[in-house]
């Protein structure tokens, strides 16, 4: 039995080619996806890399039925597929299905196990995104709880204490120049006198004068520092207790008074605070006084000694004049004369005189013996009157120059002239320690230095302190600032820990 063939339908002609070029179409869009597949394989792209391309092809709102096309349309859209994974790409849009909610995209040879692999991946990747976004708004919760709880608070408090608490301190001002007397000084010391420059060490120790722990303990006995900063009105963290010690007396002190220098002007600056406006100015004047006192009390020490040696040396002079006026005095009790001189000047005469009858009876022997028969008896005599006048002039000159057993009188002359020009010496030296003792005790008697109020302490109607802005920022600043280095090192050390 043979069968007769069918006829020829026009219709089913057309859908039989219409069915062959889809086939054709597939078959080229098939072949170009294998093509492209193959280029991607060529280049060595990874899982990871390929769920990137896709993950970011979802980013830009591209539509890719697998990795390859998802290559394909970053790259017409001009994005890097090998780029690294932004975190931002891990936030989680809420306007798109959810990843167990869109099909898993097929590629071409996967089998059932690698597609329900990659269906795994994709919900653990949306747990960590979850669990990033839960950990991030927690550590910003944590993070705002601890600058809350170190920072704000703290500051919170400081303000309400500076606001309210905190008792209102009334503060006085006072200058001056510390200057020393112009007289009495010579040289350097005498041009700078009256200067910056002449009393810079003085303006320098009344300074750390008025700094000074002894400073302290002379204004609370004498003004009752400690015992107004003790009272019972005054806040408690600005109190002194009833029992505190000096050293914690000294710590308020440092921060109730201060005392400045500055050298270009040679002005000593002293700001005092106290609860009461005329506490205040009484303390300000009190260390006033006191500093006066001790810039005249620097020198006085000085002084006190130019005194006890411009005694000393007074004393001295008037012991060596005395000295020298017993020497001569035992010179001229060793011959019996009042005056060498006038005893050298008698023998002198006498001498003059017996010369004068020596030549007288040499000449009358000259005459005897002239004559051819001379009286014997008249020439002996003549002759026994010239050794008796040589003898007697003999004994006078001996008398000036020397003698076993006794001063001569030119050596007794000698001693004299010597001990009287030490003597003239000695006095003029005693005239010399006379003078400088006396001006010794003028200038112990003077007094050197003083001061001079530029700007004398005045009692203020606005309390000083506390200054709340200015404080509560500094305690902001504080705050803040130990929060940061605390919260650096804590970073720090669990880095350490961890790596």
């Amino acid at each position: 039995m043979t069968t007769k063939p069918q006829s020829d339908d026009p219709g089913a002609t057309r859908r039989r080619a219409r069915l062959e070029r889809r086939k054709a179409r597939a078959e080229k869009i098939r072949a170009r996806q294998e093509e492209h597949r193959a280029d991607v394989q060529a280049e060595g792209f990874t899982g990871h890399q390929l769920r990137n391309a896709m993950r970011l092809a979802r980013h830009h709102g591209l539509s890719a039925s697998d990795p390859f096309e998802a290559v394909r349309l970053l790259r017409e859209r001009g994005v890097d597929p090998q780029s690294p994974a932004n975190p931002l790409h891990l936030v989680v849009d809420n306007t798109r299905p959810s990843p167990d909610a869109m099909p898993v995209p097929v590629i071409a040879g996967m089998s059932p196990a690698q597609i329900a692999d990659e269906q795994r991946q994709l919900l653990e990747i949306e747990r960590i995104q979850q669990d990033i976004l839960r950990r991030r708004k927690r550590n910003v919760s944590q993070l705002w709880a601890r600058i809350a709880g170190f920072v704000i608070v703290p500051t919170l408090a400081a303000w309400l204490y500076f606001a309210v608490v905190a008792t209102p301190m009334y503060s006085t001002k006072a200058e001056f120049i510390v200057q020393k007397s112009s007289g009495g000084g010579s040289g350097l010391s005498s041009l700078l006198a009256g200067t910056t420059f002449g009393s810079s060490q003085e303006a320098v120790a009344v300074q750390r004068y008025i700094d000074s722990k002894e400073a302290m303990v002379r204004l609370s006995e004498e003004q009752g520092f400690i015992g107004h900063f003790s009272d019972s009105r005054i806040d408690p963290l600005a109190r002194l207790p009833a029992n505190a010690s000096i050293e914690r007396a000294y710590r308020l002190y440092k921060r109730r008074v201060k005392a400045g220098y500055d050298p270009s002007e040679g002005v000593v600056q002293l700001e005092v605070s106290a609860a009461d406006p005329a506490v205040s100015v009484a303390f300000a004047d009190a260390l006033v006084s006191y500093a006066e006192q001790v810039v005249n009390d620097l020198t006085l020490r000085q002084r006190r000694d130019q005194l006890a040696g411009a005694e000393r040396a007074f004393s001295a002079a008037e012991a060596d004049v005395q000295a020298a006026q017993r020497k001569v005095l035992a010179l001229e009790e060793a011959r019996g004369v009042i005056s060498a001189e006038a005893e050298i000047g008698a023998v002198m005469s006498q001498i003059a005189a017996l010369e004068m009858l020596l030549q007288q009876e040499r000449l009358e022997l000259a005459g005897l013996l002239d004559n051819p028969a001379p009286n014997k008896v008249r020439v002996a005599a003549t002759q026994a009157g010239i050794s008796r006048l040589r003898n007697a002039i003999s004994g006078l000159r001996g008398q000036l120059t020397n003698s076993e057993e006794e001063l001569s009188l030119a050596q007794v002359n000698s001693d004299l002239h010597v001990a009287k020009a030490g003597l003239a010496t000695r006095e003029a030296m005693l005239q010399e320690a006379l003078q400088a003792l006396q001006a010794a005790r003028r200038e112990a008697d003077r007094q050197v230095g003083y001061l001079s109020l530029n700007v004398s302490p005045v009692a203020p109607e606005q309390a000083a302190y506390p200054r709340v802005a200015a404080n509560t920022a500094m305690a902001f600043l504080i705050f803040a600032g130990i929060y940061l280095m605390v919260s650096l090192t804590a970073s720090v050390l669990k880095e350490q820990v961890t790596n």
